[in-house]
């Protein structure tokens, strides 16, 4: 039985997130994405690392692939160039959340959430590539909230060897 109200439990508390968000943050959300690059330019066929940076405010945490006993895993979904292939999340080791004899795991503060990005053999220099994800993320404090983004990242393919 008690297994059963647990997603129920989880369901009430989201729904009451999304009801007070906008109170209580304002306009600002509690967590902050944005994709940011090792690298200033990428060169043909060199694979460079992008992550997928989350900022928390306060209080609020995200995720780990294996949330726990509730929560649910950050997702990125890319939309890449032709040619380009992008690798899984390398998940940084999480900390361990307990609330009401439930345990988590996920991040406070900052994470980087790291992908490699191959290029393609045949870029042109001097043009620049347009990388987007359709990102998904629960973020929790008191209540959590299901919150999602589509990222941009656009950068300019350059000579050989990384410019960082």
């Amino acid at each position: 039985m008690k297994e059963a109200r647990v997603p129920l439990l989880f369901l009430g508390v989201i729904l009451a997130g999304l009801i007070t968000l906008s109170a209580a943050n304002g306009d600002r959300d509690p967590v902050r994405a944005e994709l940011v690059s090792e690298v200033k330019s990428i060169q043909a066929g060199t694979p460079f690392t992008v992550a997928l940076r989350l900022e928390m405010d306060h209080n609020w945490h995200t995720y780990w692939k294996n949330p726990g006993d509730t929560g649910l895993p950050t997702k990125l979904e890319w939309t890449l160039p032709p040619g380009f292939r992008a690798g899984e999340i390398q998940w940084v080791v999480p900390e361990i959340f307990e609330l009401g004899g439930l345990i988590n795991y996920g991040y406070k503060k900052e994470v980087l959430h790291l992908v490699d990005i191959a290029p393609p053999e045949d870029l042109s220099l001097g043009s620049r590539v347009l990388l987007s994800a359709d990102v998904s993320w629960l973020m929790c404090e008191a209540v959590c909230i299901p919150a999602k983004a589509t990222l941009n990242l656009v950068l300019p393919i350059g000579r050989e060897g990384p410019d960082w």
